[in-house]
């Protein structure tokens, strides 16, 4: 599975109105609800904020994959968000947060949500790409992105 088949434009925001972790996790999981597989926001918002007292998933490098499996959410949702200003957010490397990935999935998904996951770390990893991605125009063009790096 790559991230191109379950993040789609609906669920990518280029400018993020979030200044604090706990709204742009509250954004986000609304923003993956636009992918009309998100039975119920509030729970899944309770999950992601429940992973985040467990430890942070701002991982540096200006990124954060808040993530939780949550029953209502059918298959594998994702979402970007961007935030130009960045959002403290807690991260490992202590620094604020300027992509920010929401993965939720169905309990029975754990091998996939976890492939999905790794995929988004590895593909990020690039500082050369983030900046691509950072400085892309629209949601069409993020997606384009990370099709071409899917390919490689």
């Amino acid at each position: 599975m790559n991230l191109s088949d379950i993040l789609t434009d609906p669920c990518i925001c280029l400018q993020l109105k979030s200044q604090t972790k706990a709204e742009v996790i509250r954004e986000m999981a609304v923003l993956a609800g636009q992918s009309q597989r998100v039975g119920d926001i509030e729970k899944l918002i309770d999950r992601l904020m429940a992973r985040e007292r467990i430890q942070t998933t701002g991982i540096g490098h200006g990124m954060a994959i808040p993530h939780a499996t949550a029953e209502g959410v059918k298959g594998l949702v994702l979402a970007l968000g961007i935030s130009q200003d960045g959002i403290p957010f807690e991260s490992l490397d202590n620094k604020p947060v300027h992509l920010i990935f929401v993965l939720a999935g169905e309990p029975r998904l754990q091998t996939s949500f976890l492939s999905i996951l790794s995929k988004i770390s590895r593909f990020f990893r690039k500082e050369s790409f983030r900046n691509q991605v950072l400085t892309a125009e629209t949601p069409a063009g993020i997606l384009s992105l990370i099709q071409e790096r899917e390919e490689q």
